[in-house]
């Protein structure tokens, strides 16, 4: 079998939903082209629990929407996460 060493590839427990499939996509591959709610989390300096969370109850906060989208490097856009997004008290 012939691998492209820069492929990315992405981990998946299982289809999450369109929030997971977003934030998959928006993560940056690590090292080995690997991307996952882990690395995400990690990024945005959250944990992953914290991340599975907001993809149970299917919302995110706006400020962790920001976060993502800066740690994106222009895979998603802020507006993407509009369907998702609550209102912090």
């Amino acid at each position: 079998m012939n691998e492209d060493k820069d492929a990315t590839w992405e981990y998946r427990r299982s289809n999450l939903g369109p929030l997971y499939n977003l934030l998959l996509k928006a993560c940056p591959p690590d090292k080995t082209g690997k991307r996952s709610i882990p690395r995400l989390a990690e990024l945005c300096g959250k944990s992953p629990s914290a991340i599975y969370n907001a993809i149970r109850k299917q919302k995110i906060s706006g400020q962790l929407a920001a976060r993502v989208v800066r740690v994106s490097e222009g895979r998603v856009k802020r507006n993407e996460f509009n369907e998702w997004v609550y209102v912090e008290k």
